[in-house]
């Protein structure tokens, strides 16, 4: 996939962590009414993580009688290594100081691995095994009033094509027009992980293969693609997020766009390093020990220990400059 040392290849998905919300529950004249005396403050999807603790045991402790909890995330290790990595940044905190010493076990990084474990008890008993599915389903089914996931939860939620073969693993949407789009507390979600288009180094039909990318990278076929519910493929060029047939697809297509327009902008980057995966693996490992009751500290400081050993192995100066580039990045790091 290089051509004179550079790797190209075509965006083709535009993966973005969006936080959905039932529209319906914030709305409720009883629930406002109570939340405001009780925090001085109004009732509305969270834009900080203080508020999203707040609301979320609030409306638990609220709605819970009626089998609805005040929200719900896929907690599986894997997954929780993006929120992670975006929540930490958007606390101000740093993977790495100017010597390449690992300081993802900070002060802003324990705080944040003590308050997500703290946030699992206002919601389902189990979360933390929670993946992809189990919180759709959850979502699905109408027992969270909150969740963070990537744009197909939109789409699905919405009822959108449900009855389509390709869907049946899907969960039958029960909140259907009820469902409102917001970005994440902090404003800046992850850019998790998402797919690009490149041709093989050993393509025996490079020519046909590169036509074909450039066939299905194309506007107008690109458009069709991310229109569809299955392709798994999120909106990733501007013209789809202005689509007149994309923002007529449900009641809330529009607002579905918009906010993924913003997210798109203000969104921030995975980490990339030589190697990325050892470091990741570390926190994977980490978010596991989290979940089983580990003190965080503890936790973050043998993280750093193993990000610091996977960097002396591969050269301090070498991953060094390779993380100062990335770190240039418009995305890398809050503005």
């Amino acid at each position: 996939m290089t051509v004179n040392g550079k790797i190209y290849g075509f965006p083709d998905d535009g993966d973005v962590f969006l936080m959905y919300y039932r529209k319906d529950i914030f709305a409720r004249d009883d629930l406002k009414k109570a939340f405001q005396a009780k925090y001085n403050y109004p009732l509305a999807p969270p834009t900080t993580w203080k508020q999203f603790d707040e609301i979320g045991s609030f409306l638990t402790e609220a709605l819970k009688k009626d089998g609805t909890y005040g929200a719900c995330f896929f907690r599986d290790a894997p997954y929780t290594m993006f929120m992670f990595e975006e929540r930490f940044r958007v606390e101000k905190g740093r993977f790495f100081d100017a010597n390449m010493k690992a300081t993802v076990n900070s002060a802003v990084g324990v705080r944040v691995f003590t308050e997500m474990r703290n946030e699992n008890r206002f919601m389902p008993a189990g979360v933390e095994k929670f993946g992809f599915v189990e919180n759709l389903a959850t979502f699905l089914k109408g027992e969270s009033a909150m969740t963070i996931s990537w744009p197909p939860y939109g789409r699905f939620a919405a009822g959108y094509l449900g009855s389509e073969k390709a869907l049946d693993w899907v969960p039958k949407s029960t909140i259907a027009g009820k469902v409102g789009y917001a970005l994440p507390p902090g404003g800046h979600p992850e850019l998790a992980a998402g797919f690009a288009l490149s041709l093989a180094t050993h393509s025996k039909n490079k020519e046909a293969a590169y036509l074909f990318i450039q066939w299905l990278n194309s506007e107008e076929i690109s458009m069709k693609r991310v229109e569809l519910p299955y392709t798994l493929r999120d909106p990733f060029r501007d013209s789809h997020y202005t689509d007149p047939t994309y923002l007529a697809l449900w009641p809330d297509a529009k607002d579905y766009l918009a906010a993924l327009k913003a997210a798109s902008v203000s969104g921030l980057l995975d980490l990339s390093l030589i190697q990325t995966d050892k470091y990741e693996e570390a926190l994977r490992q980490g978010i596991g020990r989290l979940w089983a009751g580990e003190d965080p500290k503890k936790i973050l400081d043998d993280v750093a220990k193993q990000w610091d050993e996977t960097t002396g192995k591969i050269g301090v100066e070498k991953q060094k400059a390779i993380y100062n580039a990335w770190a240039a990045k418009s995305g890398a790091y809050p503005k």
